[in-house]
């Protein structure tokens, strides 16, 4: 005896069918599950690049405070001159970095916005996220860390953090308390 298959067009039909059959079956009747639970606002996901621009910025706020000779800020514009001379671009990385609110200067006092939701950047500006990113890290490649220990430059002060802690947080918060002890020299 010979076995009879369906025709191509049943088969595909009655697999749809099936497929169908299970994703619509009724929610559970105890409403507890179906209610939404507090702590289901939405995460904002932990990217290496908001690792980098977070502690890249909390970096840059500490080479601020500790600053009393106004270095960093002339370290930061000496960079981009010499960036400019060797380029045919122009990137202000200083001029990003008051235009999108990240850095504000009063009376030769310098202060840091951390908060990234509140940088002037993104459809409302010309001055783009990746260009923010850029001019933070360069600061902070401008500059050495001298507050915590033995100076060194202020990459490689990111750089051993970043190589340290790369995936051992879940959330943003649990990332921003640990890069606020690192910065404050309390973690290594």
């Amino acid at each position: 005896m010979t076995k009879k298959t369906p025709p191509k067009g049943v088969a595909v039909f009655l697999g749809l069918a099936a497929l169908w059959t299970t994703s619509c079956q009724a929610p559970h009747e105890n409403n507890e599950q179906n209610e939404p639970s507090e702590s289901s606002s939405p995460v904002e996901p932990v990217t290496n690049t908001w690792v980098s621009t977070t502690l890249d910025v909390h970096i840059l706020q500490s080479m601020l405070e500790h600053d009393q000779s106004g270095a960093v800020v002339e370290n930061i514009r000496g960079f981009y001159e010499e960036f400019n001379e060797t380029r045919e671009g122009q990137f202000d990385g200083y001029q990003i970095l008051l235009d999108s609110g990240v850095i504000s200067e009063e009376g030769g006092e310098y202060e840091v916005e951390t908060d990234s939701s509140r940088w002037g950047t993104g459809e409302h500006s010309s001055i783009t996220d990746s260009q923010v990113r850029q001019a933070v890290r360069d600061s902070v490649i401008a500059n050495q860390v001298d507050w915590c220990g033995e100076e060194m430059s202020g990459y490689e002060f990111s750089e051993n953090y970043l190589d340290a802690n790369e995936g051992q947080y879940d959330t943003r918060e649990e990332y921003e308390s640990s890069i606020e002890e690192y910065v404050n020299c309390k973690s290594e």
